[in-house]
């Protein structure tokens, strides 16, 4: 075993320049459904939660506000919806948002590993449950997700789209004789296809796992861009902090997992050699 595998046994290492776009970790809760409005809801405390955010110190630190949406506008289409940024200052990360039925955590490189994003989303988790009135009969938890978003670039070895995603991903690409048959060059090298698969999980009961890639954009750069995700929809859960880690510390585990296993070896010799993170 070499230094960079003992690495990868710790729980927490980084790359010296991952293809990491952005970490999210999501939380919803119940609104009241509206049935003249598809997909609307209302969230009766959202507006009393958000005033004592306000009141009692916007999340620490987190003071900057940024608005997403007119104030005009009926919150009632905008349940699960982030309507509200909070940032340390203009432009900054990581950042918190807020809106009907949902909490949202971002954040974008530097990335200093697992354990640190995690007290981030604490702190903003401690912020929310404080504030939310009623938090432990009116916060029913009905949905968490956790996602890495990563963008592979020609610094990855990214030229051909089919060629990346068989070689530096492991997926393999399927397309219907008629494709090949009426492309211009008439092989695989010039298809270019936006692919999801959703799977049970293991060791999250009623959670999912999801990974999709596509054609997309890094910094003005051409990229394979490939969102590696866990997401839970089982029966509500009660607004308890340990609860709600222990199930993003699992899905981060199975995340880390899926990257190390779908990623060529030649693709992560482009990341440099990984940095274990604490003890």
């Amino acid at each position: 075993m070499d230094a960079t595998d003992q690495c990868k046994m710790n729980d927490d290492y980084v790359y010296a320049t991952p293809p990491l776009v952005e970490v999210i970790a999501e939380v919803h809760w119940e609104t009241q459904k509206i049935a003249s409005i598809p997909g609307g809801g209302v969230d009766p405390f959202y507006s009393a939660c958000l005033d004592a955010i306000r009141k009692n110190s916007h999340f620490g630190d987190f003071r900057h506000e940024e608005h997403l949406m007119p104030d005009q506008v009926p919150i009632e289409f905008f349940s699960n919806k982030p309507l509200v940024r909070f940032r340390k200052q203009a432009n900054s990360w990581p950042l918190y948002q807020l809106g009907p039925g949902i909490f949202v955590t971002n954040l974008t490189p530097p990335y200093q590993g697992w354990q640190d994003f995690k007290k981030i989303l604490a702190h903003g988790l401690r912020g929310l449950f404080a504030n939310y009135p009623y938090a432990d009969t009116q916060l029913k938890i009905s949905k968490l997700e956790l996602r890495y978003v990563d963008a592979f670039t020609k610094r990855h070895g990214f030229e051909n789209y089919a060629v990346f995603l068989t070689e530096g991903l492991g997926m393999s690409l399927q397309v219907p004789a008629t494709v090949l048959n009426n492309s211009a060059d008439g092989e695989m090298k010039g298809v270019v296809t936006n692919s999801e698969v959703s799977f049970p999980l293991k060791k999250l009961p009623s959670s999912r796992g999801i990974i999709s890639v596509g054609l997309g954009e890094s910094s003005r750069e051409k990229a394979v861009v490939a969102q590696f995700a866990c997401t839970y929809e089982g029966a509500t859960l009660q607004p308890q902090e340990t609860t709600l880690l222990d199930w993003f510390d699992t899905a981060h585990m199975e995340l880390r997992d899926w990257f190390e296993q779908m990623v060529s070896n030649e693709v992560k010799g482009t990341f440099g050699a990984p940095t274990k993170i604490g003890n």
